[in-house]
């Protein structure tokens, strides 16, 4: 006894094939096409699934993984109960199998084994914005009183959802918008193995705007750094970590995990570097290291004090108002789905995120490339550290005017 899957194409000139499944039994071959098509060098002919770098791979493997178990469970319930072993009864017995287990899954249930099946292969927050999603969706749908499943993720539901959210949940644009990319990235799962079969949600809009942020300057951090809270150890301890989030780009949830080990030296000149493990992105950065960045590690021993984000945001904004750091500014914002301005003191808008924006802001600025910052602050995609980057109108003018003065 022995199963296959194997990919067999129409013809020489057609780039992607069917997958097959060929199981022998007893001197029979039972073979079927399973309804997978594939890209023909996305797949591995010796492991028999899909290479790990294709798009599909997590989906496809796992469903061809069940396909070779209930197979297998198929043959051996028929030996024990004496009944003949055909082609014919094989089939049907393993399409009854495979669309009982998939036809009647329910939308939440589906979305909990794609979460369970993503653990090994997803980022930690990606799977936690899933989770978030879901929870988002079930009280939805006590709220509603709408059932949600398959049949009613439909434009109705998109749009009574999209007034939840922002109604009575009073959430952002840009929030909407992740909580729809989830719920499509599920039922798009789902649908590539049959499993739903409503297409309302390719109707479903992603919503984005990018917000004004502010950012602390060069300037601004030195006079954080030079304010004397010797006296006042709350407000210090809070002044030490925005302060090594904006020398080194350390997310908040990161920075506690910079320690001793993490000093590297870089060159014989005296350099160093950092690394330091991010767990958001179950990866290892490797940023710079400046004198100042040393000074607060010494501290402390090299074992940061450790606060809680929401009194973190509190603080640092008192933090920043005994600094100085009270230039009146006016940010645009999306609330409840429509654009508002707010104007207030700079300290007022500052936030966990400030330390990290403001690293790569001042690098920009500095003419340091994307890519490198990139590397140093540990963002994966361009695009994603470009909403970090702010420069207003003026400081991009003055940056591009000085730049062609120098090659004039």
């Amino acid at each position: 006894m022995n199963v296959n899957f194997r990919i067999e194409r129409k013809s020489k000139m057609d780039n992607q094939s069917n997958i097959r499944l060929d199981f022998t039994y007893k001197g029979n071959r039972f073979r079927k096409f399973i309804g997978f098509k594939v890209t023909n060098n996305h797949w591995h002919n010796k492991r028999q699934r899909l290479k790990s770098s294709s798009a599909d791979a997590l989906t496809i493997n796992k469903r061809l993984d069940v396909l070779e178990k209930k197979l297998i469970d198929i043959y051996y319930e028929l030996l024990n109960i004496n009944k003949p072993i055909t082609n014919n009864v094989l089939s049907e017995k393993l399409d009854e199998s495979i669309n009982g287990i998939t036809n009647h899954m329910s939308f939440f249930d589906y979305a909990a084994k794609f979460i369970k099946d993503g653990e090994s292969l997803k980022k930690r927050s990606t799977l936690d914005g899933y989770r978030y999603t879901i929870q988002s969706l079930k009280k939805f749908e006590k709220y509603s009183r709408r059932k949600i499943d398959w049949d009613t993720i439909d434009l109705k539901f998109y749009k009574e959802y999209q007034l939840y959210q922002f109604n009575i949940l009073n959430n952002s644009l840009n929030l909407f918008g992740r909580r729809i990319t989830d719920i499509k990235a599920i039922i798009n799962d789902a649908t590539k193995i049959g499993v739903n079969k409503y297409l309302f949600y390719k109707e479903f809009k992603i919503t984005r705007t990018n917000s004004t942020r502010v950012y602390l300057t060069e300037c601004e951090i030195k006079r954080i750094f030079d304010l004397d809270l010797s006296s006042n150890t709350r407000l210090d301890k809070v002044k030490d970590i925005l302060l090594l989030t904006c020398y080194t780009g350390a997310r908040f949830s990161d920075y506690k995990f910079i320690d001793r080990n993490s000093i590297e030296k870089l060159n014989n000149k005296g350099h160093k570097i950092i690394k330091y493990y991010s767990p958001k992105t179950d990866k290892k950065i490797v940023t710079i290291c400046i004198p100042e960045t040393l000074i607060i590690l010494k501290k402390y021993d090299f074992m940061m004090p450790d606060i809680s984000l929401q009194r973190y945001n509190i603080y640092v904004k008192e933090l920043c108002m005994l600094a100085g750091i009270d230039e009146i500014v006016t940010l645009d914002t999306y609330k409840s789905g429509m654009p508002i301005f707010k104007t207030k003191p700079k300290y007022k808008f500052i936030s966990s995120h400030i330390g990290r924006r403001s690293f790569a802001t001042n690098l920009s600025k500095k003419g340091i490339p994307a890519t490198h910052i990139m590397k140093a602050s540990g963002h994966i995609k361009e695009t994603d550290l470009l909403k970090y980057i702010h420069h207003t109108a003026e400081e991009s003018i003055t940056a591009i005017t000085n730049m062609l003065q120098k090659s004039a």
